[in-house]
């Protein structure tokens, strides 16, 4: 049997440790190279993160989001948010959340938003206990536009404060913006509430079928999740009224709107005959053909299809 010193395991330490200091260094020169270009004003480039070494690159840019400078810390929160989309470590998305939550404490509203848009884009599994609490405590001290923290809340599945939001909408203070308490209904029928899953298809069914249901208030109902929601959006997608724009802005000519129901269905149920892009468009290259393909898929479901509910 080989033994080892512990003057050799010493040695052997040692160097490690000075190796993966000199990792650390190189991350650290790589962010300041880039911020420091930043501040004079030179042209970057986005920053390249190391596959399996991203977490390195958390320190030295948490270092940046105290900057006096609000275009730099923007630039700190937006690259952390791209890290920890894009690295595939448990435990790096987790301190990249607990990281990035840090910014609704920020004063410039822009770096609120950024965070705002930028959590959505995680996994619920990413938001640890700390985490789920920073939300709780926001919604108890709600900011000045609550919306997207409202649709965060749903998402999350956080139903202990479906009642807070639910006192919210419903009550004259505080007062909320329309779209802000439009926010609230949508996150509130996300958590399971069918009165307001009523308020929503009430409206979207008084408001009718034209472009800018589609675009603004469809995308909403897929959010929900709501199944009476979904099957709202199989009445249009089986509809062959011409009420949207032609996706050329040249043309004049009406057309279906089943087409953009099509598309936005795609990310969001269980073996959907189309595949969805990551444009969010449908893997064709013939809509009638798939249009028709994803109708008689869904008659043949004849509503027994599951919903995909761990995305935003």
């Amino acid at each position: 049997m080989i033994k080892i010193s512990s003057l050799s395991l010493l040695h052997t330490t040692t160097i490690l440790l000075l190796v993966l200091g000199l990792q650390a260094s190189a991350q650290k020169r790589e962010v300041d190279a880039h911020f420091t270009a930043m501040r004079d004003k030179q042209a970057v480039t986005s920053l390249s993160f190391e596959a399996k070494k991203e977490d390195q690159y958390i320190a030295p840019l948490t270092a940046y989001l105290q900057d006096t400078v609000s275009s730099l810390r923007a630039e700190a929160y937006y690259l952390l948010c791209q890290l920890g989309t894009k690295t595939k470590q448990k435990s790096t998305r987790k301190r990249v959340v607990s990281v990035l939550i840090r910014g609704w404490q920020d004063k410039d509203k822009g770096i609120q938003r950024l965070v705002d848009n930028g959590l959505a884009r995680f996994q619920s599994q990413d938001f640890d206990r700390a985490a789920l609490d920073s939300v709780r405590s926001r919604v108890r001290r709600l900011p000045s536009s609550p919306g997207a923290l409202f649709r965060l809340v749903g998402y999350l599945q956080l139903q202990d404060l479906a009642l807070k939001i639910k006192s919210y909408v419903e009550e004259e203070a505080p007062a909320l913006r329309a779209q802000d308490r439009w926010a609230g209904y949508i996150a509130l029928a996300r958590l399971g509430d069918q009165q307001a899953v009523d308020v929503i298809l009430n409206r979207v069914r008084m408001f009718g079928v034209n472009d800018d249901a589609v675009y603004e208030l469809f995308p909403d109902l897929v959010y929900t999740r709501s199944y009476r929601a979904i099957h709202y959006l199989e009445e249009v997608l089986f509809s062959d009224e011409r009420k949207c724009g032609a996706p050329s802005a040249e043309s004049r000519q009406k057309m279906t709107c089943a087409y953009r129901v099509m598309e936005l269905l795609a990310p969001v149920i269980k073996d959907y005959p189309v595949a969805a892009t990551a444009g969010g468009g449908v893997a064709t290259n013939n809509y009638p053909q798939a249009l028709e393909t994803t109708r008689a898929w869904f008659k043949q479901q004849n509503g027994k299809y599951e919903i995909i509910r761990d995305a935003f």
